[in-house]
């Protein structure tokens, strides 16, 4: 039976001069952002709605702790978060269907696949993006709550 460590357990295990146990992961806060979105009632699948920047020199989103809450109107959609660096985007979360019925609560988004999220900086900006869209409204609300981690001390 195989019995491994992680990364943080090897250090510990072996503590040398120069290798220290990475205290920026381990006692990193998650904070969290709310973006509100109103829709304009003429959304279509492929557009996007902005959300901001977030001042941190370096950052991860955890997308498994960013979620969606309804706050009034009718929509349905499937959206996912994205980065967006000198006019590229890069997908920062999984799709997620989330409509004014099923989000009475909150609805959690997904991480894009099994690796490490990517670091983002201060100049970096982030958008939901509205690959489907089944219904919108003008003037429906809902709030975007990104959950993220600072990478850099």
């Amino acid at each position: 039976m195989a019995n491994g460590k992680s990364n943080i357990a090897t250090i510990q295990d072996t503590p040398t001069r120069t290798g220290a146990v990475p205290g920026i992961q381990l006692g990193a806060d998650v904070k969290l952002a709310p973006f509100i979105v109103t829709l304009l009632g003429n959304e279509s699948g492929g557009e996007y709605h902005d959300l901001g920047k977030l001042p941190s020199p370096g950052y991860k989103l955890v997308p498994e702790l960013c979620r969606i809450y309804h706050i009034s109107g009718t929509y349905s959609l499937v959206s996912r978060i994205q980065r967006v660096r000198a006019g590229t985007a890069t997908n920062q979360s999984a799709a997620l269907t989330h409509a004014n019925g099923t989000a009475a609560t909150s609805l959690g988004f997904a991480a894009t696949d099994n690796t490490e999220p990517l670091t983002n900086i201060a100049t970096d900006s982030l958008r939901l993006l509205l690959s489907t869209v089944t219904t919108t409204n003008a003037g429906a609300q809902f709030m975007v709550l990104v959950a993220y981690r600072n990478t850099v001390a």
